[in-house]
């Protein structure tokens, strides 16, 4: 091996994972440095979510961090942030034991994070979940253990989950815990930042978000289903835009779903983006937490599979203009009520001694 295979390696395997939980070098050295400062605050803020290359996982911070009204330090729960992380946390359990940690949002209860759930839980550090979900694909993406759900629930000080399903999973392993149900935190910051009625501009895209690995996961084929997508964008005189929700700036992505007359996603940010922003969509299911939101926040939108016929794809973007109601205007401003509520409490629970 030579010097320059070397050190590429190296590089792939310490440095790139790294960097890529941050977005860019510079982001790692800002969010060291601010971490720093405020772990030093008395009485600091901890929020926990999985990374900041996914739009979706950051704008679910953005949310949660919007609810707080408070700067804090920003840990990451993906494997290749575990080290920095639980440094971080040992330190403040032992100079900050009264920190106040805050888990989400993002799909966080997933077997891939059980390592980081077993050394928070280990931690005498008081947590709450807030807008956390579960996710599993069959066989190929698992939910945690039942012993690791079962110390969650019996660990934190506050759970407030973002659908119905992650709610009763829960309870499953928690008989008595009060859990509430909201809606994905990301709402609460796009409709804040935005507004929730569209840009009123032309819209005259079909914007397909996608996620080649569920996509795979579930037995579909990405390059296909972009060809369909392209080839009914055609049809309905749309132009045709796709993206994987990574390493976007967030004005640039919300002005791309304001501009699309139709959203077809098989990443459940796409699903909430379209809902906070309200873009009709279809959703691509793929896994439990997509169908999950549906039920919970917007029963009976139109959905399709990874194996839908470009006619069946027509016939569900056809059902989703006109959906939305008053009945549905009232419950999306429900959902983001119950949010600022659950935060209310969280923080009450967690900064009381």
């Amino acid at each position: 091996m030579g010097i320059k295979d070397g050190l590429t390696w190296r590089y792939d395997l310490y440095v790139k994972p790294y960097l890529l939980l941050h977005g860019s070098p510079a982001m790692a050295v800002v969010r060291k440095y601010n971490n720093y400062v405020l772990m030093r605050h008395d009485s600091p803020i901890c929020y926990i979510y999985a990374d900041a290359i996914n739009i979706g996982d950051k704008t679910s911070s953005l949310g949660v961090n919007y609810l707080t009204g408070r700067r804090g330090v920003e840990l990451f729960s993906s494997p290749a942030g575990l080290g920095a992380t639980f440094r971080s946390l040992k330190w403040l359990e032992k100079n900050r034991p009264d920190t106040a940690i805050i888990v989400g949002g993002g799909g966080l209860l997933q077997g891939c994070f059980e390592s980081f759930w077993k050394g928070l839980i280990a931690t005498s550090l008081r947590f709450s979940l807030f807008g956390v979900g579960a996710n599993e694909i069959q066989g190929k993406r698992s939910l945690p253990s039942d012993e690791v759900l079962r110390m969650i629930v019996d660990r934190a000080s506050t759970l407030h989950v973002r659908d119905k399903w992650t709610r009763e999973l829960l309870l499953y392993h928690g008989r008595g815990k009060e859990i509430s149900v909201g809606v994905c935190p990301a709402v609460n910051y796009l409709v804040s930042r935005y507004g929730s009625t569209g840009g009123g501009g032309e819209r005259n895209y079909l914007l397909h978000v996608q996620h080649p690995v569920d996509i795979r996961m579930a037995g579909g084929n990405y390059d296909l289903i972009s060809r369909k997508l392209k080839k009914i964008a055609f049809d309905l005189h749309l132009h045709y835009d796709e993206t994987d929700h990574i390493q976007e700036d967030l004005d640039s992505l919300v002005t791309r779903y304001r501009r699309a007359r139709f959203v077809v996603t098989s990443r459940l940010h796409g699903c909430i983006f379209s809902y906070a922003l309200n873009t009709p969509f279809v959703a691509m299911v793929t896994d439990t937490k997509t169908s999950a939101f549906i039920v919970t926040h917007v029963p009976g939108n139109p959905r399709i599979g990874v194996h839908s016929s470009k006619e069946e794809i027509l016939r569900q973007i056809s059902l989703c203009e006109g959906r939305h109601s008053d009945s549905q205007e009232k419950y999306f401003q429900a959902a983001i009520f119950s949010n600022e509520v659950a935060m209310r409490k969280a923080l009450d629970v967690l900064t009381t001694p």
